[in-house]
């Protein structure tokens, strides 16, 4: 039986607000948002140690505090989309090196400042919240427990997708739990060491945006998201790495479609990314490959221990 870790309605309110024009602080000039007027730029905004953002036409759209933190949500494609500021009680355990948060508020302003959705977590117990970065309209949040033994994936109206409680290997403990999502999977991935600290792995598990379970080809020892290294920005690519172990205990990687099929498989290494075409070594030989599996350009690893 899956462990319940937010008591009672998920939420106890959740209110959906129209675009009404609640924005904080005075802009230089009216600004007024129109259907055609294309949104204006985001821009962080850090004063005594909190950050803020800022939108163009001199509004601040959410700021932060020692209670609350703001994010600028951006699109997979690397678009400014809107902010999101979280409010929170929280308290440090010192023992534990870690916070346990209670009683969370989360709110969403477009890029004028208007308030779009605003979500009112009451919770009994500890919880961790975090947000994974997404187009609003597609956007999840992965909610965890503050023991790590399990999570929740929320919609953006804050209905729950998924609960999942965590089936860790005997001897070993969940650091941290992250979750990351390209529009068509989502992929959980949490980090584990045993008692001592003496021993690390990670593992991932995914799931469709609709809450089902995706069975990959091959049991991943972890998952990641793939990012172009070639482009200015180093924006999210829709793919993901995926790590195995092979024979002779050798880390091998696939390169995971949008849908979590592959499309390379069994890389020692994997180098520069871009879309299309990746740097990398398989076996004996390196260079770079597209994303058929084809080289592009490759070159003997013989040939370079000669020279």
């Amino acid at each position: 039986m899956k462990k319940k870790f937010l008591a009672g309605p998920l939420l106890a309110a959740v209110t959906l607000l129209a675009l009404c024009g609640c924005s904080q602080g005075t802009p230089a000039d009216d600004g007024a948002q129109t259907a055609t007027q294309p949104a204006p730029k985001l821009i962080n905004y850090y004063l005594d140690d909190y950050r803020g953002i800022l939108n163009e036409n001199g509004v601040m759209v959410a700021q932060g505090s020692a209670d609350s933190t703001v994010s600028l949500l951006t699109d997979n494609d690397g678009k400014q989309k809107g902010v999101m500021k979280w409010q929170y009680d929280r308290e440090y355990l010192p023992d534990d090196w870690r916070y346990l948060t209670h009683n969370s508020i989360v709110t969403f302003y477009d890029a004028w400042g208007d308030q779009l959705n605003h979500i009112d977590f009451q919770q009994e117990g500890n919880i961790s919240f975090v947000y994974s970065g997404g187009d609003l309209s597609t956007g999840l949040f992965l909610v965890a427990a503050n023991d790590r033994s399990g999570y929740q994936i929320l919609n953006y109206d804050g209905s729950l997708l998924l609960e999942q409680q965590l089936e860790l290997p005997e001897g070993m403990l969940c650091d941290s739990i992250s979750m990351e999502q390209n529009g068509t999977i989502v992929v959980i991935t949490y980090n584990m060491h045993d008692e001592n600290w003496n021993s690390w792995k990670s593992a991932s598990e995914v799931w469709d945006v609709q809450g089902n379970p995706v069975t990959l080809t091959k049991d991943y020892d972890y998952i990641y998201r793939a990012y172009d290294d070639a482009s200015v920005g180093y924006g999210r690519l829709p793919y993901f790495v995926a790590s195995y172990t092979g024979s002779q205990n050798v880390s091998l990687y696939d390169i995971l479609d949008v849908d979590g099929s592959i499309m390379i498989e069994g890389l020692n290494e994997c180098g520069i990314m871009t879309d299309g075409y990746i740097t990398c070594r398989k076996g004996f030989e390196q260079g770079l490959m597209d994303f058929d599996g084809n080289w592009v350009y490759k070159e003997s690893l013989f040939t370079e221990l000669e020279d």
